[in-house]
C-alpha cells in the first residue's frame, strides 16, 4: 500500500539466516517509498528473527 493504494504483492521467503522478500509488480518507487519498504522489511524480518532481504521487481 502506498498513499491508502495497492502497489504490488509480496512474497516470502524464510531461509536459515534471512528471510527474502520480494516485492512484485510495484511501482517506480520514490526514496520515501523505498525507506519505508525497508522499515517494514526489518521489522518483519524481527518477527521472525531472520535479517531481511529485498527484491523489489517492475
Amino acid at each position: 500500500m502506498i498513499d491508502g493504494r495497492l502497489a504490488g504483492t509480496w512474497t516470502r521467503r524464510i531461509l536459515a539466516s534471512a528471510v527474502e522478500i520480494v516485492v512484485d509488480r510495484a511501482p517506480q518507487l520514490t526514496t520515501a517509498d523505498r525507506a519505508g519498504l525497508d522499515v517494514e522489511a526489518a521489522a518483519f524480518g524481527r518477527f521472525v528473527a531472520r535479517d531481511p532481504r529485498v527484491l523489489v521487481k517492475t
